[in-house]
């Protein structure tokens, strides 16, 4: 089965994990971040990238942390995109 999105006709949502490579780079991101991965986000961001994908891959490193969210705040402001929140970690850390 087919369905449209955003003018691209893409497989049904579950019937490939892999059959949309930005859809398969967010689950890759979500698992690296239940993980705590931060080598794995790097990746995805990378991934993310790879298919012009700017918002998701700036977002991806803003959830990195430490030096690499302000890489990504800037990549962010630079598309136009609203602020992030810093990730929840980083905010419990410096709550201490």
């Amino acid at each position: 089965m087919l369905f449209l999105h955003h003018g691209t006709v893409w497989p049904r949502p579950g019937t490939s994990r892999f059959s949309n490579p930005v859809a398969a780079a967010m689950v890759e991101r979500a698992e690296a971040l239940l993980d705590g991965d931060q080598e794995a986000l790097l990746a995805t961001a990378d991934a993310f990238d790879a298919w012009a994908s700017s918002k998701p891959s700036a977002r991806t490193i803003v959830l990195v942390g430490g030096d690499n969210a302000e890489r990504g705040a800037a990549a962010l402001a630079d598309l136009g995109v609203a602020p992030m929140a810093p990730p929840l970690a980083s905010r419990m850390t410096s709550e201490r």
